[in-house]
């Protein structure tokens, strides 16, 4: 399914960057860029504090929601036979946009409980709601719902999506970040600005269609099939 996820972007990328830059560049430019320095010495341009707060949470919460949901829209159609178009994409995802964003703020809050507990019940909400954005868009749920039938969805096969989710992070995050770590040494406000925008959205759109081909694919399969 990693092969998948990356011959499908490799193909549509102009599609999937497009929906993905949507959300990430103005972000990176107005957040990153402006407000936290970035512009002015690329990487060394950091201004601590507010800012990288903001960028933290803007990336935990409304790049994989917006990002999620768009690509969510596009799998659907490209298994529909309708071919993928970014216009389509946003206008058919902008109505559950707010239902994706609610949804991932509570998988988030209750994944950082789940860690600041005893941190295994933050890894078992972190598979067991993997899928609650997609829910929220694809099935009209509304953000506490798409955690339980995202819950439904993973229930006895937590350790497949477990490994799949792992192998995608370590693919799709760690090039990311070795990327990333290339770009400290570059000193052109612009240019690094521009990379870092790119590098993350190439990631956060390789991670959300990975994240909905196997959304897809748990729901396809019989119910039997998934009982152990």
């Amino acid at each position: 399914m990693l092969q998948t996820a990356i011959d499908l972007f490799r193909h549509h990328a102009g599609v999937f960057l497009s929906v993905t830059l949507l959300v990430v560049a103005p972000l990176a430019v107005l957040v990153d860029g402006v407000w936290g320095g970035d512009f002015h010495n690329g990487s060394h341009g950091h201004e601590k504090g507010a800012a990288a707060s903001v960028s933290v949470i803007l990336a935990s919460l409304v790049i994989p929601a917006f990002v999620t949901s768009m690509h969510a829209v596009i799998v659907r159609d490209m298994g529909n036979g309708i071919a993928p178009d970014a216009r389509r994409a946003l206008r058919e995802a902008g109505p559950r946009l707010p239902a994706a964003l609610g949804a991932v703020a509570l998988y988030t809050t209750g994944v950082l409980v789940g860690f600041l507990l005893i941190i295994i019940p933050g890894i078992w909400l972190a598979i067991r709601w993997y899928f609650a954005a997609q829910s929220a868009v694809l099935d009209g749920s509304s953000p506490r719902e798409a955690l339980q039938r995202s819950d439904a969805l993973v229930r006895d096969r937590w350790w497949e999506v477990f490994g799949c989710v792992i192998a995608s992070g370590i693919l799709f995050g760690g090039a990311g970040a070795l990327v990333g770590l290339a770009l400290d040494h570059i000193y052109s406000g612009l240019v690094y600005v521009i990379l870092h925008a790119l590098v993350e959205a190439v990631t956060a759109s390789l991670t959300a269609l990975f994240g909905t081909l196997l959304f897809f694919s748990l729901r396809v399969r019989p119910v039997a099939t998934r009982t152990r």
